[in-house]
């Protein structure tokens, strides 16, 4: 199934460049495709019992019960993908089954066919028609656990650092005008007292 071609003498290449190389690894199927160093992938066949973390996108096709923590990466939890525990992401799409907190510094989206029992903390949430989803939803960019995963209190924005605000006053109570002071102007002025 696999050739060599050359060695890596030949090449000039040492086992550890491959590491960083944009390589298919094809076992099997193509669905069980990796691309090493851009994406780790976990397996439909595999599971596991532990917390996982890494500093790149991570994809999941098998089990992982524990926390999953990538914090300044994308994870995606496939339609055969289960985690039971939390996910800490910048980006988070889930396709499979999940059962946690899910927390998320730009985003969560969980698409049709996929079922998410637990808590969602995002400033972005996309939960489309055919999902099913059991819990609770923040979406406020200055929620605690956003400053605690990702040590910033405003996340939301674009890559240009500009942050999501909101803009806040307070209003003053308004009296109802008497009978009285009716000036029966239709302008909407107010009338003065006498």
């Amino acid at each position: 199934m696999f050739h060599r071609t050359r060695s890596s003498d030949e090449t000039g290449e040492h086992p550890a460049a491959a590491d960083s190389a944009e390589t298919e690894v094809a076992a099997g199927t193509s669905s069980s495709t990796a691309r090493i160093g851009k994406r780790s992938l976990i397996g439909s066949a595999t599971r596991i019992t532990g917390d996982v973390a890494g500093e790149e996108d991570l994809h999941v096709e098998g089990e992982i019960t524990g926390s999953v923590t990538f914090s300044r990466h994308a994870v995606g939890v496939g339609v055969s993908g289960v985690i039971e525990g939390d996910v800490v992401a910048q980006s988070l799409t889930v396709a499979g089954r999940v059962e946690g907190r899910l927390i998320a510094s730009e985003s969560i989206r969980v698409v049709a066919g996929a079922r998410v029992n637990g808590e969602l903390h995002s400033p972005g949430l996309v939960i489309e028609e055919g999902a099913e989803f059991q819990g609770t939803v923040d979406m406020n960019p200055a929620n605690p656990l956003l400053k605690t995963f990702f040590d910033t209190l405003s996340v939301a924005g674009d890559a240009t650092g500009s942050r999501a605000t909101a803009s806040v006053r307070q209003l003053q109570p308004v009296t109802p005008l008497d009978d009285e002071q009716d000036t029966g102007d239709d302008s909407g002025s107010s009338a003065t007292p006498p």
